[in-house]
């Protein structure tokens, strides 16, 4: 969390007086910050990824704003529903291109929060305190998670196992329907509702 304390020592300074004094900054230099904003072209020079180097000598691969910000259209473009109201979790390396795009620059663009895993070890104890709505992954990683998730849910047999499948199908259901861009129904939605309360929490 955050710091709101504004009498800390070394120098630190709490969130939002740094978000104040920054305000003040950009209002006092006003002209310099939109003449350096009009100096910058969409054909300019970003960012440099560079590439692994597993299949050769390793490539800085120069991406413009422009590259960067036609991403970011296509991925809001396929993906609707992302508001600011959501919360992601990352935890891919940010010297990766589809982290840096999927996730900080489409936050940026949306003004959703990001909060940032400790390590891989510790990525599912980060889901449970942060209760994030939306991580960008890799499949494998995926298959994991699924494969973890579904043994642990269905071990016990029975009706836990009957109410751990019920509810991934609601919630499938659930988010097909906010995705075509529709109001799920009051049956839907208590459904959801009680899913996330008997598993999902």
């Amino acid at each position: 969390k955050y710091c709101e304390d504004n009498s800390l020592n070394a120098g630190v300074i709490g969130f939002k007086k740094l978000i104040s004094e920054g305000q003040e900054k950009v209002a006092k230099y006003k002209d310099q910050v939109d003449a350096l904003r009009n100096d910058v072209l969409p054909s300019d020079l970003s960012s440099l990824i560079y590439t692994s180097g597993t299949t050769g000598i390793p490539k800085g691969v120069m991406l413009t704003h422009s590259n960067f910000v036609d991403n970011v259209r296509v991925c809001l473009y396929q993906i609707p529903v992302i508001t600011s109201e959501e919360t992601f979790l990352s935890f891919l390396p940010l010297s990766h291109v589809f982290e840096r795009t999927a996730t900080y620059h489409v936050c940026c663009t949306k003004g959703c929060k990001i909060a940032f895993s400790e390590s891989l070890e510790l990525l599912a104890k980060n889901m449970a305190e942060i209760r994030p709505t939306v991580m960008n992954c890799v499949p494998r990683l995926l298959e994991r998670i699924h494969d973890k998730a579904m043994k642990s849910g269905t071990s016990a047999g029975g009706t836990k196992a009957k109410i751990f499948l019920w509810a991934l199908e609601t919630g499938q259901k659930y988010r097909q329907v906010k995705e075509s861009g529709k109001t799920p129904g009051i049956v839907l939605s208590t459904k959801q509702k009680l899913a996330e309360k008997l598993v999902f929490s």
